[in-house]
């Protein structure tokens, strides 16, 4: 069996390179036609692409698979991909704390990351930051977090 974290590798790396094809086209042309200009342009989108896009996606699901991996009581995690997005799914149980903790993970090493970034000028800064919207209650993170709280909160009462 595939290791989770090189499945969630394979996931991503095949989405980056599809989200990156038209735009590497274009660095393409423009360096064929002898436009630097062009080739920048595009240049940047495949950056954003490949680092922005598909590297903040990468960073919040291992981070997931990380600190999933530290519970004994997960028994295997499958990775799974779809055309706009990628989801950790573990076999096991986990405590409300657990899964708050799981739940955060993601967002928050892409917060830090983010943050990083933004301190240093990268307009890469955005994709990372933007994934604390996460952690909102129609997201699954979100929707994790909240309700473990909610279970925490019942079993202290």
């Amino acid at each position: 069996m595939i290791h989770p974290v090189k499945t969630l590798a394979l996931h991503v790396g095949r989405w980056a390179g599809a989200a990156a094809f038209f735009p590497l086209l274009g660095v393409v042309l423009g360096l064929s036609i002898n436009d630097a200009a062009l080739a920048g342009f595009f240049g940047v989108f495949v950056i954003h692409s490949v680092v922005g896009l598909g590297g903040s996606y990468f960073l919040h699901e291992a981070a997931h698979l990380v600190l999933l991996s530290k519970y004994p009581t997960i028994e295997k995690v499958e990775v799974t991909a779809s055309w706009a997005r990628f989801s950790v799914h573990p076999s096991g149980s986990v405590t409300p704390l657990q899964a708050i903790g799981v739940g955060l993970s993601g967002p928050v090493a892409c917060c830090i990351v983010g943050a990083v970034l933004w301190q240093v000028g990268s307009p890469l800064a955005a994709w990372y930051l933007g994934h604390l919207v996460f952690l909102l209650p129609v997201f699954g993170d979100g929707k994790a977090v909240l309700m473990s709280l909610r279970r925490l909160r019942a079993v202290s009462s």
